[in-house]
């Protein structure tokens, strides 16, 4: 509301013009309905209204000051429209089980007879093999699906493949030729600081397969072969992947004389562990409620894709805080078995919480911890989020050219980006994220150096908390604003 006249909207500190009276009540006469709040202003002074409520009867008003008008109403405005919006952005009616029918749309031919249990174990080998939204309206379906789980997890160990198998590769499989949904976000290198920049230039290292002279043949391979020489991890209990040392053998079956090591990520969504007795409850179970039973539900092919998202967002860093990326890749293992993997930059290193001997100097332990917060930093610019932190994906290196201590990190299969602007990722975990890594329970570092050395919040990181004893926030982006 424009408010434009000789004299001030204010008469003292705590009561408002007479002209500023008679034009609230013409607002509120024209809105019959009382608004969550009336804005007026001069053009110099800004002034909030609240009219009676229900839960505030007596109306009351919030002066604010600000060296920057234009921009100080445009914060006001935006948070007034935020407050009376609903809550979550829902504007129609959906299905209570959208997440599944949306995406994949209605079931494939409800005329089709239900296979038999022997029939699907012979036919469905991961999870995308299954109808889903059959799976989320058809409890005998749903059942069988969990029966299916527990013989798989029975018959096969979650370590695929074992030292010296031999795996064939083939490149850029279907499954990963054309993503849908693109990052909105590019990474914009200007929003880095200055040290930064300069740390992202000292950790940078040779791409293994370029200094091995086989990166042009490897990326017009029609076919490849690699040699498992050591299981990394087995991964998590609650995980799907597994993680292996190897080397090419060959491309288009001639042979690699000289290979890099390389690190080989392989996802098996038949590895995912559900309650006990999953397929008995779910037939028990209420059949609007099925779609409960499919929420942990994690498909291999949407972990690579949110892999493969990331390590392309972080093209500029690869080498530097995260490894070189090869690809997503489809592997067939010795016995038959076809699973989707990626290829990666070996990296010579300890996880963060590793118990190092002998310890790390605080010289040393300052730039891996320095470190760290540059790496989260990058994530937050490249619009990253990291929604499952946790020690393995933070790995100690030195740089084996320039002697620098810093991290690597890996394992962005729970990253989230923004695809639409109205529901962003909320990448900025990535400050308090880091920081719990490198305080719980770890042994590497000295807490007190973490503590003096990881550095403050950046303006967007949104953390307002208590970690450890201590009270963390980012620093007021509105100082420009005050309320009184």
């Amino acid at each position: 509301m424009d408010a434009r006249e000789p004299n001030n909207m204010f008469e003292t500190e705590d009561s408002v013009s007479p002209s500023i009276t008679r034009l609230l009540s013409r607002a509120l006469e024209y809105e019959t309905k009382a608004p969550f709040v009336i804005i007026v202003t001069n053009f110099k002074d800004i002034a909030v209204f609240f009219p009676p409520s229900c839960i505030t009867p007596q109306p009351s008003f919030e002066r604010v000051s600000s060296t920057q008008f234009s921009l100080a109403l445009q914060v006001i405005s935006a948070a007034c429209i935020h407050k009376i919006a609903p809550a979550f952005g829902n504007y129609g009616n959906r299905p209570s089980d959208y997440r599944y029918l949306l995406p994949g749309g209605p079931v494939q031919n409800p005329n089709v007879p239900m296979l038999s249990d022997d029939e699907v174990l012979a036919t469905h080998h991961r999870h995308s093999d299954f109808d889903i939204p059959t799976l989320l309206r058809n409890k005998a379906q749903a059942s069988q699906f969990f029966r299916w789980h527990d013989r798989i997890r029975r018959r096969h160990s979650k370590l695929v493949a074992k030292p010296n198998d031999v795996l064939q590769a083939v490149p850029n499989p279907n499954a990963f030729n054309h993503i849908l949904m693109r990052p909105l976000y590019p990474f914009d290198a200007r929003q880095l600081p200055a040290d930064t920049v300069k740390h992202i230039k000292e950790t940078q290292r040779l791409s293994g397969l370029q200094a091995s002279g086989i990166k042009e043949r490897f990326m017009r391979a029609k076919s490849f072969l690699v040699e498992i020489q050591e299981i990394i991890t087995a991964g998590s209990r609650y995980g799907i992947s597994t993680v292996y040392r190897c080397k090419i053998v060959s491309i288009d079956n001639l042979p690699v004389a000289v290979s890099p090591n390389l690190a080989l990520k392989l996802f098996d969504d038949r590895a995912q562990v559900f309650r006990e007795n999953a397929q008995r409850e779910v037939y028990e179970t209420n059949a609007n409620y099925l779609s409960f039973w499919f929420d942990s539900l994690v498909m291999a092919e949407s972990l690579i894709t949110d892999e493969i998202l990331a390590y392309d967002k972080l093209e500029i860093v690869q080498g530097s805080v995260v490894p070189w990326f090869y690809g997503a890749h489809q592997f067939t293992l010795p016995d038959g078995t076809v699973l989707y993997g990626l290829l990666m930059e070996y990296i010579e290193s300890q996880e963060v919480t590793t118990n190092i001997e002998p310890a790390l100097s605080h010289e040393r332990q300052i730039k891996m911890i320095e470190s760290c917060r540059h790496a989260a930093r990058i994530l937050n610019v490249g619009d990253v989020g990291q929604h499952d932190w946790h020690s393995g994906q933070v790995l100690l290196h030195t740089n084996p050219m320039t002697e620098v201590d810093h991290v690597v990190l890996v394992d962005f299969g729970l990253t989230m980006q923004t695809y639409d602007e109205d529901d962003p990722t909320y990448c900025l975990q990535n400050y308090g994220g880091m920081l719990d890594v490198l305080l719980y329970r770890n042994p590497t570092f000295d807490l007190g150096l973490v503590w003096k050395h990881f550095g403050e919040p950046d303006d967007w990181d949104l953390i307002d908390e208590q970690m450890y004893g201590r009270y963390i926030k980012a620093r007021d982006i509105y100082p420009f604003l005050s309320v009184g």
